[in-house]
């Protein structure tokens, strides 16, 4: 895939006359990678950034109060998926996609996302 992809920025380098930068997202993501070498698979590591970002978009659309809506304290992956197919309109993201979410987000392990967790979510 990078082989593939270094082919088309090179072509595409070649017709605009400019060199490439990678753009907003892909400098976001630069920064959020570990500074050394971590032995996490890149791919951990996008899948776990791009799941937060997917997070964020939901904890700005609605409050906590609003995401939790069993009233638990915790927001657990069954509201995460209906939030998420209230905000965009459709059925609940992929499972492989919600995994990555919570994964991502749970940091003590409680299979659910406090107050705590949300509110240092939307600080970052």
């Amino acid at each position: 895939w990078e082989a593939r992809w270094m082919h088309f920025d090179e072509e595409e380098e070649e017709e605009s006359g400019k060199e490439l930068t990678g753009g907003p997202c892909f400098d976001e993501l630069a920064r959020a990678l570990p500074s050394e070498d971590s032995h996490i698979p890149c791919i951990l590591l996008v899948t776990s950034y791009f799941s937060k970002r997917h997070f964020i978009d939901l904890a700005k659309a609605f409050t906590f109060e609003e995401l939790d809506e069993d009233g638990s304290g915790e927001i657990d992956r069954h509201e995460v998926a209906a939030a998420y197919a209230r905000k965009y309109g459709h059925g609940p993201p992929p499972e492989v996609l919600l995994d990555a979410m919570m994964a991502a987000l749970d940091r003590d392990g409680t299979e659910g996302i406090g107050r705590e967790e949300f509110n240092s979510i939307l600080a970052k």
